[in-house]
Order: C-alpha cells, then sequence, then structure tokens
C-alpha cells in the first residue's frame, strides 16, 4: 500500500524579502516520527522542517518523499511511488518552512513504515523506519520534538550555500554552490508547543468538516495523544497555511 500524500505548509515567521542573504546555512529535519513504534492512527502526521531557506531564495528545489508499508511490500501489494513538491511553486519560505503530509494507516495494525526522502538541492537522500503495534505509545509531536535528539543522518541534514550562479543549462536555472556541514541540534524545541498545536489545528478542521458532510447530530470526536492531540481521521487532499498569532522565534 502506497499513499498520495495530503499535505500543508505552516510557515512559523514573518515575510522575508526575495533577496538572497549569502553565505547562509540550510538545514532539513525529519522531526516526527521518530524510529520507534506508535500506536497505530488512521492520519499519521510526518513533520519536515527547512530552516534558512528563506535566505538562498529564489532557488531551484523540491523536496520528494515516499512513504511505504514493509508489510505490504513484502506482501507484494505495494506500489512505491514519489511524491515531488516543488518548492518553488509556492509563495517565498519563510525562515522556519515546515511540510507535514500525513499517511492514512489501519487503525490497530502492526506493521513497520518507511519514510524515504530527498530534497533536491544537493545529491543525497535519506529514509528513517518507524513501526506501529497496538497498545504503543500515542503519537506526541510536541514531546518528540522538544525531547531534542541527537541529529542523525537518517533524520537531518545540513549545507552551507556559499553563492548562487545562473546555469548554462535548463534556461538559465539557479545553480547553487554548497559545502556540507553538521547539523544544527535542538532548533526546533521553542517551537515544539506552537508546532504541535498548528497540527493539531489543520487535522481538527479536517476532522470536523469531515463529520459535517456525515452527520448533524453530534460533534465531531478527536483523539487526545499526549500533549500534542491526534485527531481521527483527515480527508483533506489540498493545501494549507495557518497563520499563527504568538511571536515566532527567530
Amino acid at each position: 500500500m502506497w499513499w498520495s500524500i495530503p499535505t500543508a505548509f505552516i510557515f512559523l515567521a514573518p515575510a522575508t524579502s526575495a533577496e538572497r542573504r549569502l553565505p547562509t546555512d540550510v538545514q532539513v529535519d525529519l522531526l516526527f516520527p521518530r524510529n520507534e513504534t506508535y500506536a497505530p492512527a488512521p492520519w499519521f502526521p510526518i513533520i519536515f522542517a527547512i530552516r534558512n531557506l528563506d535566505a538562498a531564495w529564489p532557488l531551484d528545489v523540491d523536496l520528494q518523499v515516499d512513504v511505504f508499508s514493509v508489510g505490504s511490500r513484502r506482501n507484494q501489494t505495494q506500489h512505491v511511488s514519489w511524491q515531488d513538491i516543488g518548492l518553488y511553486s509556492v509563495p517565498t519560505p519563510e525562515r522556519h518552512y515546515f511540510h507535514m503530509p500525513a499517511i492514512n494507516m489501519i487503525e490497530g495494525a502492526t506493521d513497520r513504515y518507511n519514510i524515504v526522502w530527498r530534497l533536491r538541492i544537493w545529491n543525497r537522500m535519506q529514509n528513517l523506519s518507524f513501526s506501529t503495534a497496538p497498545g504503543a505509545m500515542l503519537p506526541d509531536v510536541e514531546t518528540s520534538i522538544a525531547s531534542c535528539p541527537e541529529p542523525s543522518e537518517r533524520s537531518s541534514a545540513a549545507v552551507r550555500i556559499l553563492k548562487v550562479r545562473e546555469s548554462s543549462a535548463d534556461g538559465g536555472r539557479p545553480c547553487p554552490v554548497m559545502e556540507d556541514i553538521p547539523p544544527e541540534k535542538c532548533i526546533y524545541r521553542p517551537l515544539a508547543k506552537q508546532l504541535a498545536g498548528s497540527v493539531k489545528t489543520i487535522l481538527d478542521q479536517k476532522l470536523c468538516a469531515a463529520d459535517a458532510r456525515q452527520t448533524t447530530s453530534a460533534p465531531c470526536q478527536r483523539l487526545s495523544v499526549g500533549a500534542s492531540p491526534v485527531v481521527t481521521s483527515w480527508s483533506w487532499m489540498g493545501w494549507a497555511l495557518v497563520a499563527l498569532a504568538s511571536a515566532a522565534w527567530v
């Protein structure tokens, strides 16, 4: 089983100009989930963060994500297909740029899932596995991010963009000059509560919309998951922008 992944973008900073500020350190992190076992949820959030992309903008860059069930693949019922999100097709990104796909699990299933991801501004691709089992811990976005785990090559990558040249090929598209740097730790701890609340807001809105189409006799139901509630369903297949009332951490 593979998923066409619903996607949301969450911005946690004021608007910025389109002028590049180089050199700058761009870092991508898979914030959630970790390489752990979680209780199955009908809609399970997967959260990526890209830091300082605004300083190198405009830049030809895209994020590719593939999520698949290992159990289904072993049974030859799995078809793997990349989801290619062209970041250049959205408005100018902010300093903290969050991309949130979600997968629909079969409730109660025991399985293992692989997340394969690639940010295409350098030739690097990684994957991370997590599993599900009845009775395991519930997904908790806030606690996971606030715990500040050590960056690993499976969940974090960083690069310093020194300059951006105009390519002689591909119609003169931007061509960055880069060098590898070690990822920073604990970047998003101050934003853990804020980000978890934004994820909950997106999922709650979609749950209530789906519930309203089905029945008007009962309120929509939510599944509270630790400090970061996760809803029981999400039927959205579009884009969303969540504006946060509180000031962004910079």
